[in-house]
């Protein structure tokens, strides 16, 4: 399966908010498609584990990861608590080095992260970090989830991520009074 003209051959799903129990639907919609699984790290030190096993990991495919998690309208950092803050830099070494691994394969999916659009200001001041990231410019967590399951299940009936993206936006942009487009990507 194609992702941003890149070939995509392992899910990770890295779910900061496991206590909420909302990403087995992404599993569910995976499974039996492309290999997935679900991380669910307890604490940063326990993320950058996670991270530096998937750097370790041998493949000639692309890597999605699905990260979910709160985000913060500074737009510096994603959190599951006061206990547990990660500052968007502080992933490029290992994004980095995941994303040479799988050949600038690596796609970053944090739209059920809110005010994940940092990842833009990532990309342009570390290139090399991922080769796209699809993310939130808003506080919208919950509806997230079920229109992330809609341009998924578009993406796996054969449907380009980005044209999903844009359909998906301009029904939420038709369909509320201030009229927004809450996803956004940067890749190609």
């Amino acid at each position: 399966m194609k992702l941003f003209n890149k070939g995509i051959g392992n899910i990770y799903i890295i779910d900061i908010l496991s206590d909420m129990n909302l990403s087995g639907q992404f599993v569910t919609l995976f499974e039996g498609k492309i290999p997935v699984e679900l991380k669910t790290p307890t604490s940063k030190e326990d993320l950058f584990a996670i991270l530096d096993e998937i750097a370790k990991v041998e493949t000639f495919e692309g890597i999605l990861i699905h990260l979910i998690a709160h985000g913060n309208e500074n737009r510096e950092r994603f959190v599951k608590d006061a206990n547990f803050i990660v500052y968007w830099k502080e992933l490029v070494s290992r994004l980095t080095l995941i994303n040479e691994g799988c050949d600038d394969s690596l796609i970053i999916n944090a739209s059920n992260t809110c005010f994940s659009d940092a990842l833009t200001l990532v990309k342009q001041a570390y290139p090399k970090a991922f080769h796209a990231a699809i993310y939130s410019i808003i506080s919208r967590f919950e509806q997230a989830f079920s229109q992330n399951v809609t341009i998924y299940g578009k993406w796996l009936n054969g449907i380009n991520m980005i044209d999903a993206i844009n359909e998906e936006n301009d029904l939420i942009y038709d369909s509320q009074d201030d009229q927004i487009r809450p996803f956004g990507y940067i890749g190609n």
